[in-house]
């Protein structure tokens, strides 16, 4: 079966350009800076955002990386079912790259993206760090553990995008068991 190309434009979970003029930019879809609050919208929020992942790192030939997941640049989005979108992607570039990002802050960003070259496996210990970052309380010790193997010092010992999204999936199908939202998401 051959391969379907992804581009850029084909990205589910991401801003997309509406329109630009001189003066104007216009991005979709709008939504709300605000940050997961239950579990449920964390699970949401971090199998989007995977989503969105998992294309960019599939793109051919060069893979793209955003290496800048936080909760600033992620938004809520509501148009019939609940979805969490990446936004500002000034920072993302073609992975690997040679450079260090020094301004960038040690907390919120792998540490090997700080001082040498570095490969998409930053924007997975960021979407670990989400977990660590975000006001939910109560999360379970297999979220915490799935955290901490996202943020592994060593990204060679971190899973792929793909990994990651299918072990956030099978947690929201474990304790959500009577939820439709994946499927809702899976066929919009």
């Amino acid at each position: 079966m051959p391969s379907r190309r992804t581009h850029a434009n084909d990205i589910r979970f991401s801003d997309k350009l509406e329109h630009s003029s001189t003066h104007s930019v216009n991005l979709s879809p709008r939504g709300e800076q605000r940050e997961p609050n239950d579990l449920k919208e964390l699970l949401q929020a971090l199998i989007c955002i995977l989503t969105c992942l998992k294309g960019m790192h599939e793109i051919k030939p060069k893979p793209i990386m955003y290496r800048d997941v936080r909760w600033p640049n992620i938004i809520r989005h509501y148009d019939g079912y609940q979805r969490f979108i990446l936004i500002d992607f000034d920072n993302a570039t073609f992975s690997p790259a040679d450079e260090p990002l020094e301004e960038f802050s040690e907390s919120g960003h792998a540490p090997e993206m700080l001082i040498k070259k570095h490969n998409y496996k930053v924007d997975i210990w960021g979407v670990g760090n989400l977990i660590g970052s975000c006001n939910v309380t109560g999360i379970p010790p297999e979220l915490l553990s799935f955290s901490t193997n996202l943020c592994k010092h060593n990204p060679n010992n971190r899973p792929t995008t793909s990994v990651a999204l299918d072990q956030a999936k099978n947690m929201f199908r474990e304790w959500f068991p009577n939820d439709d939202w994946l499927e809702r998401i899976e066929t919009a």
